[in-house]
């Protein structure tokens, strides 16, 4: 296929995809953001107005989603948008570790015993 020529989507396979994940969704089986990229990715692609580097970056890591993207997400399948970012936060919480901060504050029981 030449680079300038558009590649074909196939309408009632996008329909039922995005049927598809709205039911998912909406029955809490999408376990992760991924489990979405491997429906029928071109037309996922295509819908949401991705590139094919970022549409596998962020589905392979939620964190890197914009809220324009979940916007975008939750337009085309008709899903609330809280419900996929509830999904993302649940997935990116579960892979990461807790940010402290511990190391620059003052060590406050250290500093009452002073007084």
């Amino acid at each position: 296929m030449a680079k300038n020529t558009p590649y074909k989507i196939n309408l009632q396979k996008l329909k039922s995809t995005l049927l598809s994940i709205k039911a998912r969704f909406e029955s809490n089986t999408i376990h992760r953001m991924n489990d979405i990229a491997n429906m029928y990715s071109t037309g996922l692609k295509k819908a949401l107005g991705m590139g094919h580097d970022s549409f596998v970056t962020k589905f392979d890591e939620p964190h890197k989603f914009t809220v324009e993207d979940i916007l975008k997400l939750s337009d085309i399948t008709d899903v609330d948008k809280n419900i996929i970012w509830n999904k993302i936060v649940e997935e990116v919480e579960a892979k990461r570790t807790k940010y402290e901060i511990n190391h620059i504050l003052p060590d406050v029981e250290h500093e009452e015993q002073k007084k």
